[in-house]
């Protein structure tokens, strides 16, 4: 989901995404930032990962997602 909110100032242009200024599109930034901040506290926050149903990941889960993608 990270990617996509990198995409979402892609589209903006042509240009690239790493030589425009990220804070003239407010709103852009705004959203950006909560996405980020809900993102996070569903991984780390019980309540909310609760109320998704999220699950932690375990040491060997992790290790073998590595593994696939590697």
């Amino acid at each position: 989901s990270f990617i996509e909110l990198i995409h979402a100032y892609n589209v903006r242009s042509q240009q690239s995404v790493f030589s425009k200024d990220f804070l003239s599109n407010k709103v852009l930034l705004i959203t950006v930032i909560g996405a980020i901040t809900l993102n996070v506290s569903m991984c780390y926050v019980p309540i909310v990962a609760k109320a998704f149903n999220i699950i932690p990941f375990i040491k060997y889960a992790f290790g073998g997602c590595v593994a696939v993608f590697v």
